[in-house]
């Protein structure tokens, strides 16, 4: 994960690369706190069939109605659809647990990749927003709502 989060992927991502394993580190630490506490599903995408390392996608801020969705892929595993695939997996993980509205999906209006994933999955754009990303550079984003109905489903 180290070697593969790096300046050209988070180009239009809010987080910055870390600059030292440690740091890296850090972030698993939260992630895996955020999911015993119950407000973060943070998860590792591998490949098939051998179960190399090919990104991260997370659902942050469980506590919400309309948590929201990150999600990145090393540069090698770029245009292959597992993007759109690992979301699809994601959302309907979210849609089943049957307690959210929708799912947001920030993503910067120039990463056309990036925007397809939720276009597939029936987002529209209800934002627009800039902002400024933690390695400085300035994001012009859209923020997808994905619908996740709760009517007819029970959940906890």
């Amino acid at each position: 994960m180290f070697e593969t989060f790096d300046a050209r992927i988070t180009r239009y991502m809010n987080p910055k690369p870390s600059e030292t394993v440690e740091e890296m580190g850090q972030f698993v630490s939260d992630s895996v706190a955020g999911l015993a506490a119950g407000t973060n599903l943070q998860m590792v995408i591998l490949s098939r069939p051998d179960e190399g390392f090919l990104g991260c996608i997370g659902l942050h801020e469980l506590d919400r109605l309309d948590p929201e969705m990150g999600i990145w892929l090393k540069e090698a595993a770029h245009g292959r659809g597992l993007g759109r695939e690992a979301a699809g997996a994601l959302i309907a993980w979210a849609r089943a647990q049957g307690r959210f509205d929708c799912i947001r999906y920030p993503v910067d209006r120039r990463n056309l990749a990036s925007r397809r994933i939720p276009e597939a999955h029936g987002g529209v754009i209800a934002r627009a927003f800039r902002a400024m990303s933690g390695s400085g550079f300035a994001l012009d984003l859209v923020e997808y709502r994905i619908p996740c109905p709760m009517t007819g489903v029970s959940g906890g």
